[in-house]
């Protein structure tokens, strides 16, 4: 982790704009979120691994209390924490989220693919939702929820139902239907989501 953190210092130090150039020679000291907006996901992903837990639990809570001010008709609600996430299982959805992250990254198909490496069982998200997690393109979209901004969210799911309806007026229903299946997609998932 620390040969990764070194490598983007040094490449974007070469920059003459860069952020991290800015804070280095003007205020002599590099603010962490400067640095974590330069590197990958999957890295953000390694470096939050390596933390002490009480750093994990603090960024677990932080996490959480956004999501609160964005959604706050779920605080208290069967099913949602009223503690932070346990970092093992913020992990585990940072993880499973990077896996299809590499797959759009790498141009591979990404609407029927079912992840084998996750840890995870279920998200207060699915719970509240009475869903069983299934590692599929459904469970990330849900997921999603927990880190994007409600109006970027609001907007994906949009486009997601643009796209899909376009889909549907291309091919027969039957046809159709089996691909929202192995999506994981359920009837009126919109409304799940947006929930």
């Amino acid at each position: 982790m620390i040969a990764t953190l070194s490598k983007v210092i040094e490449e974007k130090t070469k920059e003459k704009k860069s952020t991290i150039n800015h804070y280095l020679y003007k205020h002599k000291c590099l603010p962490i979120w400067v640095l974590i907006r330069q590197i990958t996901f999957g890295a953000t992903c390694h470096f939050y691994s390596s933390l002490k837990v009480n750093l994990q639990n603090k960024i677990s809570k932080n996490i959480t209390k956004r999501f609160f001010q964005k959604y706050p008709s779920k605080k208290n609600l069967k099913g949602y924490p009223s503690i932070p996430l346990p970092p093992e299982q913020l992990e585990s959805i940072m993880n499973f989220t990077n896996e299809f992250r590499n797959i759009c990254a790498h141009d591979e198909r990404l609407y029927n693919y079912t992840s084998t490496k996750t840890k995870l069982k279920k998200t207060f998200l699915h719970f509240h939702s009475n869903l069983k997690f299934k590692g599929n393109l459904f469970d990330v979209i849900l997921i999603l929820k927990f880190f994007v901004p409600k109006s970027n969210y609001i907007e994906m799911i949009a486009e997601i139902k643009k796209e899909l309806n376009k889909l549907q007026k291309k091919i027969n229903d039957l046809k159709y239907n089996e691909i929202l299946q192995e999506m994981g997609f359920i009837q009126n998932w919109d409304k799940i989501v947006l929930s």
